[in-house]
């Protein structure tokens, strides 16, 4: 059965300036479930149980390592799959160089969706 809900969150920039603070990476990650009521309903008792206020976002640079690890602990049965699509940007041909940053975002974001179907398909090579 496929997923029904799915949220994503992406980490990195899309320019190339290196040179200039440019990220050399960008990830997207998608968190996929056919559950998504039970998904809010466990991070909800999560920030309970971890006094935090119920408008938390669990964010990885500013989430205490105990927090971080009561998160992964608690998480580890929910009905969840999580899909990450990594890139290494000084890889990239030179045309990427020249996409807006809307274009190279929405081209990986794409690419995160299309490597979902592709698994849902139980392929396990990569979309070309």
């Amino acid at each position: 059965m496929p997923f029904s809900f799915a949220a994503g969150d992406e980490v990195g920039q899309t320019g190339f300036k290196f040179e200039h603070g440019a990220t050399e990476f960008f990830a997207v990650t998608l968190i996929l479930t056919r559950e998504p009521q039970a998904i809010w309903n466990g991070l909800n008792l999560l920030r309970g149980e971890l006094g935090l206020p119920s408008t938390t976002e669990f964010k990885f640079h500013s989430t205490p390592h105990a927090f971080r690890l009561a998160f992964l602990e608690k998480t580890k049965g929910w009905p969840l799959a999580i899909r990450s699509l990594y890139v290494d940007k000084r890889l990239l041909p030179a045309d990427f160089r020249g996409l807006s940053s809307w274009d190279f975002y929405g081209f990986f974001k794409i690419r995160s969706k299309t490597l979902v179907w592709e698994y849902r398909a139980g392929k396990v090579n990569p979309p070309t």
